[in-house]
C-alpha cells in the first residue's frame, strides 16, 4: 500500500513518514498540497496523510479537489493538525477526510488508521478483481448464448442481433444488405452412411471453410441443422452473387479428409437475398433467401440462386 504525506513542515513530515515505513508501508512525500496533487494524478495512492495548513493548497482544499474528481480508485484521506475542536474535525470531516490525526502524532493511532486504509485498500482490490470476474463471466454466458457450440459460429439468436444492427446501418447509410442462406446438399446422407460424428466434422468443416472465404466484417453463423446464413453488409446483387459462388465453390473444391484418408465431397445450395423496398426487414429477407434456396434446390442443387432474378449464375 503506497501513502503520500504532504507536510510542509520537514520535520513533521520526516517524524510521520519514518513511522508509516516502519510499519511496513511504502512513503511518498509532497512539500505542499499542490505537489501532492500533482503526485496523486500520476501515482496511485491508497492512503493521503495531509497536514491541515499548508501554502498553495491547503489539506481540505486538496482532499475536496479528489473527493470531486472521481478517480479510479479510492484514497483514504487522513488530516494532521493542530486543531483538536470539534468544528474542525466536523469542517474537516466535512471536506471529505475519513479520519483525522491530532499532532504530534500518536504511533499507535497512527497504526491503527494504517491499518483501516489498508484494509480499504485491499476489500477495494477483492471488489475490483470481483467485478472483473463477474465480467468475464457474463461475457463468457454471452458468447455461449449467442454462437452454436459445434462450430463455433454465431447461432440463430446471434445472427438475428447482427442482422439487425446490420439492418439498421444499411437504413442509415442507403447501403444494401445481403443475406445467404447455404444448405448442404444430401447431408442426410452423409449422416446416415458415415454417423452423426463424422456428421459434425463436416459441419465444422464447412464452418472453417466459410470463415475463410469471408470478408472480415462479414458474418456467418450455423442458422440451424446443416444450415448456414450469411450476413454481407454494404453488398449489390452482383457482388452478393459472386461471393456466394466463390462460398460454393470452396466448398466444393475441399472435401472432409477422414482419418482413413477417405474423402468426403460437399456441395452446397445457396439462396441469396438483397435489402430493397420489397424486402425491408430480416423476416421478408430469410424468406427471399429461403425462397430462392429452394430454386437452387429444385434446379439440380450444388448452385446460387438470387432472388432479385431467380435464375441460376
Amino acid at each position: 500500500m503506497r501513502v503520500l504525506v504532504a507536510d510542509d513542515d520537514p520535520l513533521v513530515c520526516h517524524a510521520v513518514c519514518a513511522l508509516v515505513r516502519a510499519f511496513g508501508y511504502e512513503v511518498l512525500i509532497a512539500e505542499d498540497g499542490l505537489q501532492a496533487w500533482e503526485i496523486i494524478q500520476r501515482e496511485a495512492i491508497a492512503l493521503l496523510i495531509t497536514d491541515w495548513q499548508m501554502p498553495g493548497l491547503d489539506g481540505p482544499s486538496l482532499i475536496r479537489r479528489i473527493r470531486a474528481a472521481h478517480l479510479p480508485h479510492y484514497i483514504s484521506c487522513l488530516l494532521l493538525t493542530v486543531r483538536d475542536q470539534r468544528t474542525d474535525r466536523i469542517h474537516g470531516l466535512d471536506a471529505g477526510a475519513d479520519d483525522y490525526l491530532v499532532k504530534p502524532v500518536d504511533p499507535d493511532e497512527l497504526r491503527a488508521r494504517l491499518a483501516v486504509a489498508s484494509r480499504i485498500f485491499h476489500l477495494e482490490q477483492d471488489l475490483r478483481e470481483a467485478n472483473m470476474r463477474l465480467q468475464e463471466l457474463a461475457n463468457e454466458f454471452q458468447y455461449q448464448a449467442d454462437h452454436d457450440p459445434l462450430t463455433g459460429l454465431l447461432n440463430r439468436q446471434g445472427l438475428v442481433s447482427h442482422a439487425n444492427l446490420e439492418l439498421n446501418r444499411a437504413k442509415r447509410t442507403g447501403q444494401m444488405l445481403a443475406i445467404a442462406l447455404l444448405d448442404i446438399d444430401h447431408f442426410k446422407q452423409v449422416n446416415d452412411r458415415y454417423g452423426h460424428i463424422i456428421g459434425d466434422q463436416a459441419l465444422i468443416h464447412v464452418a472453417s471453410l466459410l470463415r475463410g472465404v469471408l470478408r472480415s466484417y462479414d458474418r456467418v453463423g450455423r442458422w440451424g441443422g446443416e444450415e448456414f446464413l450469411v450476413l454481407l453488409p454494404g453488398t449489390s446483387v452482383e457482388a452478393s452473387c459472386r461471393i456466394a459462388e466463390r462460398m460454393r465453390e470452396q466448398i466444393a473444391a475441399q472435401p472432409l479428409v477422414l482419418p482413413n484418408h477417405q474423402q468426403i465431397v460437399l456441395h452446397m445450395s445457396i439462396g441469396v437475398a438483397n435489402t430493397s423496398a420489397e424486402l425491408p426487414d430480416l423476416d421478408a429477407l430469410v424468406a427471399a433467401a429461403d425462397h430462392a434456396l429452394y430454386a437452387a434446390k429444385h434446379n439440380g442443387r450444388n448452385r446460387v440462386v438470387c432472388y432479385a432474378h431467380l435464375s441460376p449464375i
